[in-house]
């Protein structure tokens, strides 16, 4: 989320070595302190290489006494993500601001539902709109030998009917 955020990706990404990075420091030392407590000095080491040493530890022992578990809301809000970086990127632990918790439910139902009805091999409404219309792609039965007239229609009816089994 953040490596995107700073033009990186997940695994090369370095924060700013401004207030906008510490406090993203703090909130990704404070998440790995629950999670694994030999983690924050690598993290540092990695995501903050201009930090001074004095500083990494102060923010480890501040993350170490006062462990935090983010909601998703909060932490959407502490790191302002809009709903187009929410969409964007996927995030369903990371709350948008200006949406609530229901509009969010709503949204993540409706994709819940679509995948399974995709697993399930149903086309998606687009798809099949788009081919009624014209647009998307042709869903056309095999071309026939002849033109279709209403005396070949009925000729292939009656061949149907007494045809034998």
């Amino acid at each position: 989320m953040i490596a995107h955020r700073h033009g990186g990706d997940a695994a090369t990404y370095t924060l700013p070595d401004d207030d906008a990075g510490r406090e993203y420091l703090y909130i990704l030392i404070s998440h790995y302190a629950n999670v694994d407590p030999n983690a924050p000095r690598r993290v540092i080491k990695l995501r903050a290489p201009w930090m001074s040493a004095d500083e990494a530890e102060r923010v480890i022992d501040m993350a170490f006494n006062y462990q935090r578990r983010w909601r998703s809301s909060t932490l959407g809000r502490e790191l302002n993500y809009s709903e187009a970086e929410w969409r964007m990127l996927r995030l369903r632990t990371v709350g948008p601001t200006g949406m609530t918790s229901e509009e969010r439910g709503r949204i993540s139902d409706t994709a819940r539902k679509e995948r399974a009805r995709r697993r399930m091999g149903a086309k998606t409404r687009a798809h099949y709109e788009g081919a009624r219309r014209g647009l998307g792609p042709k869903i056309r039965p095999p071309p026939l030998t002849r033109p279709a007239s209403a005396g070949f229609y009925f000729e292939r009816k009656d061949h149907a009917i007494t045809r034998p089994v």
